[in-house]
């Protein structure tokens, strides 16, 4: 599967204050644009490890969103280990972000709804979107 995920600009941001979770509450305003994307390929993995390869970002593939969310649905749903490949056509470090992308969506159709906003959580100390 290739997937073209989009990245959502952020217009404004407070930081709230310090969460016990060493996480912060966020006040914001996401809006969708097409103007970037970035390349996510995913295909089944020949080994029980999911693995995640960056083009284009410096930061370690661990720590990446896409891994990190990836691991957490794969414990939760038994879903089969895959290697991913994420290019950047995106800026990084520019107050874009990625939202997310069909293979994400496609793994929580039908799913509980409380247990998506925990795993959510749990990935990016994500809190309710109106």
């Amino acid at each position: 599967m290739i997937a073209y995920p989009e990245v959502k600009i952020n217009l404004g941001l407070s930081v709230l204050r310090r969460r016990e979770d060493s996480f912060h509450e966020l006040q914001t305003l996401f809006v969708p644009c097409s103007a970037f994307h970035d390349t996510l390929q995913i295909e089944p993995s020949d080994s029980p490890q999911t693995t995640l390869e960056l083009e284009g970002a410096s930061w370690s593939p661990s720590e990446d969103l896409t891994f990190k969310a990836y691991r957490l649905l794969k414990e939760e749903f038994d879903i089969p280990a895959v290697r991913m490949k994420l290019s950047k056509g995106s800026p990084v470090g520019a107050g874009l972000g990625r939202v997310i992308g069909p293979g994400v969506e496609h793994v929580l159709l039908g799913r509980d709804p409380g247990t998506v906003h925990a795993l959510a959580h749990h990935i990016a100390g994500a809190v309710d979107v109106a």
